[in-house]
């Protein structure tokens, strides 16, 4: 993953703006060149201040740090959109294997959550299904 001055360096080579004109007003074109190479941090105030005057969300800026990455839990949100209705069982299943994996893999407790959910919820759709199939 690269540093937030590698990161701002590359927007502003892509800008094709020099250091003076990317940080007008915001940090010196000195203290620019030290955050570019990462011996000086930045503040979270500034960063968003230089990113809002370029209509790049945080969350992009991010996205271009980490090279083009979703984060693991961005992948687990896509996953959840790429559902678009709780009936398909399979993709349920699959969703639910995922989370199971993910649970174990990282230390957080988000993963397991949404996966007792998920599970909860496929438990609950079996169980109509088969009441559903008892009052035919």
């Amino acid at each position: 993953m690269k540093k937030t001055g590698e990161t701002l360096r590359k927007l502003r080579n892509m800008a094709n703006e020099t250091v003076e004109e990317f940080y007008k007003g915001v940090i010196s074109p000195q203290y620019a060149y030290h955050v570019e190479r990462d011996e000086k941090e930045i503040t979270q105030q500034r960063l968003v201040q230089i990113l809002q005057r370029r209509d790049i969300s945080y969350h992009e800026f991010e996205f271009i740090k980490k090279e083009y990455q979703s984060s693991e839990f961005d992948q687990v949100v896509q996953h959840v959109f790429k559902l678009k209705s709780t009936l398909n069982i399979k993709k349920m299943e699959r969703l639910e294997s995922y989370l199971e994996k993910q649970a174990k893999n990282e230390s957080g407790q988000v993963y397991r959550r949404l996966q007792q959910v998920l599970h909860a919820h496929l438990v609950y759709a079996e169980t109509q299904d088969e009441k559903k199939k008892k009052g035919r």
